[in-house]
């Protein structure tokens, strides 16, 4: 890919693949819509794609779960930068549901986020 506007390079704990590496463009327009190209070098099998989105954020957003979504599928196990994501990248709050659904699981997720936390202070008080 020539000049990304963004790398993610994701180490692998063993097997014969060392390093995959993420890269997107620089979002462009489509019509009255945005496209992203990515590519994820690395694995068994490689990938370049377009994502697409209603603006040049969104395009983005789904290129990076394109490859998330690539590198989960795969099945490494990663580690370093990235690896305390599943796919080495945070998952998106899917919204093509509608707006109430998305609603619902990111309350979830707070939900969630503010249990374990209670705990880990229970646990660990000096972390604050």
């Amino acid at each position: 890919m020539k000049d990304p506007i963004a790398i993610r390079k994701l180490a692998v704990i063993g097997g014969r693949t060392k390093a995959i590496t993420c890269q997107f463009a620089r979002p462009y327009r489509v019509g009255r819509d945005w496209a992203c190209s990515y590519e994820v070098k690395g694995l068994a099998r490689g990938l370049q794609g377009q994502a697409f989105g209603v603006d040049s954020v969104q395009a983005l957003f789904m290129a990076v779960q394109a490859a998330r979504a690539h590198v989960l599928d795969s099945g490494v196990t990663l580690t370093g930068v990235g690896s305390d994501e599943p796919g080495g990248f945070p998952r998106l709050v899917p919204a093509f549901f509608g707006l109430e659904f998305a609603k619902h699981v990111g309350a979830v997720i707070d939900r969630e986020v503010a249990s374990f936390a209670r705990k880990a202070k229970r646990v660990a008080p000096h972390l604050k």
